[in-house]
């Protein structure tokens, strides 16, 4: 569900799950290091899972994730850092719009994201930007879990 809603957006360049946050900003260094092309890109992360087993039929894992939109900019060009803050901010928003309409039309999951958003600038050497937001994703498993 959340690669196939990125894919679908012809303005986004890529999207990466990038594991666990300890390995988040050596894994996004990397990216842009070694596979950047221009345009906005998704990361994903992925820092912990919670099993909900309420003694009802509806067995449950919640996942916490940080969902993150970047680009590159040229250090000390302001012009082109704020286009790089306003484009990963549109695209984010578009992002979880896209994921929360999915979320209610379909009842594989649901999703619900922090109403604080949080500016990333010059992760390691690379002069990326763009915003963080902070979200979970419930994903019902009763017939895993009571297989």
């Amino acid at each position: 569900m959340l690669k196939q809603q990125a894919t679908l957006m012809i303005d986004l360049q890529d999207f990466v799950h990038v594991g666990s946050g300890e390995t988040l900003i050596h894994r996004i260094h990397k990216y842009f290091e070694a596979n950047f092309q221009p345009g906005v890109s998704i990361f994903v992360d992925t820092s912990e899972a919670f099993l909900d087993d309420d003694d009802s039929d509806n067995v449950r894992v919640i996942f916490e994730l940080g969902i993150t939109s970047l680009t590159k900019a040229k250090l000390h060009d302001a012009l082109a850092i704020d286009t790089a803050w306003n484009d990963t901010m549109s695209l984010l928003v578009k992002y979880l719009g896209r994921l929360k309409r999915e979320s209610q039309e379909e009842d594989e999951f649901e999703i619900m994201v922090h109403n604080k958003f949080a500016q990333v600038g010059k992760i390691v050497n690379t002069d990326v930007y763009g915003w963080r937001a902070d979200a979970k994703i419930t994903i019902s498993v009763n017939e895993t879990y009571r297989s």
